[in-house]
């Protein structure tokens, strides 16, 4: 998950649920749009340095060098710098008591390299997944202190590769659909919003999968077994490619904030936030036949 969704919201910690007073509310607290005034705008975008992570094996570490992959040492992904851009629109007539507003930015993404020599080749090399979310509400002000929104989500996943030494995924051009609602309660000197995210399932279709260099090392785990006629085919699926599909379920979460001005020159503000990260417990693949 991307957390710098605004510069502002980012240099308070993402407790912007609460608080939501500019044209970010698109993303954070749609509701909260109905306690501003007319138009705002914002176009901006993030520089996020996602350092190298350094790998070393422990005496548990399992080992697949007797198939023929390397043996567990110590390792390190590559670092990445990323620019991850945002957008926002907003709009609020106070005669009406409705408002609407527009959110594009990419709140979820994934990056990973890791040597195609490691001992964790065969779980993975190199992962991606680019992705953009946009985000119409609608906003409606029930009293002069409670305003709620509602709206859909629309993601569209540009580019998903899952690679490891064994096959090399790639996908692209697919999207899914999910909604967000939330709620703001404000006076002069206390705000509460809350805001909710469904989970948005892209179905990846005709995926292509190419057989990886690593392919060949499955002989002497298929050795022995009923697979075992298979052998003396491994070494030309290396590079050989099929079709497949899988899903990604972006997960649904939950946002509190609390903000009080305590003084015209000090706001506090707090959030908490719940991620659903049970819809990336796996990945599943079905290979054409």
């Amino acid at each position: 998950q991307i957390g710098e969704m605004s510069t502002r919201a980012t240099g308070m910690g993402s407790a912007f649920t609460g608080v939501a007073d500019d044209a970010s509310a698109a993303w954070y607290n749609p509701a909260g749009v109905a306690f501003t005034d007319g138009a705002q705008i914002m176009v901006g975008g993030a520089g996020i340095i996602v350092p190298g992570v350094d790998y070393t094996p422990n005496a548990s570490t399992g080992s697949l060098a007797a198939l023929g992959f390397p043996a567990p040492a110590a390792t390190s992904s590559k670092s990445k710098t990323l620019f991850v851009p945002h957008a926002y629109f907003t709009y609020w007539d106070e005669n009406s008591r409705l408002g609407a507003s527009l959110s594009i930015n990419s709140p979820f993404g994934l990056e990973t390299d890791w040597p195609a020599t490691s001992s964790l080749a065969a779980s993975n090399t190199f992962a991606q997944i680019q992705m953009a979310m946009i985000n119409p509400s609608v906003i409606f002000k029930l009293s002069d202190n409670i305003a709620v929104s509602g709206g859909v989500e629309y993601a569209y996943l540009n580019k998903v590769r899952l690679n490891n030494s064994i096959q090399l995924l790639e996908g692209k051009n697919n999207d899914g659909w999910g909604g967000t609602a939330s709620i703001m309660f404000k006076t002069d000197a206390l705000s509460v919003g809350v805001t909710y995210h469904s989970q948005v399932k892209i179905d990846i279709n005709g995926g292509v999968i190419q057989g990886g260099p690593g392919v060949a090392n499955l002989a002497r785990l298929l050795a022995g077994t009923p697979l075992a006629p298979l052998i003396p085919a491994l070494p030309g699926l290396v590079g050989a490619s099929t079709t497949g599909s899988t899903s990604i379920t972006l997960p649904d979460q939950i946002n509190v904030g609390v903000a009080w001005n305590a003084t015209p020159d000090l706001l506090l503000s707090l959030d908490v936030d719940w991620v659903n990260w049970k819809t990336f417990n796996e990945i599943r693949i079905i290979y054409a036949p």
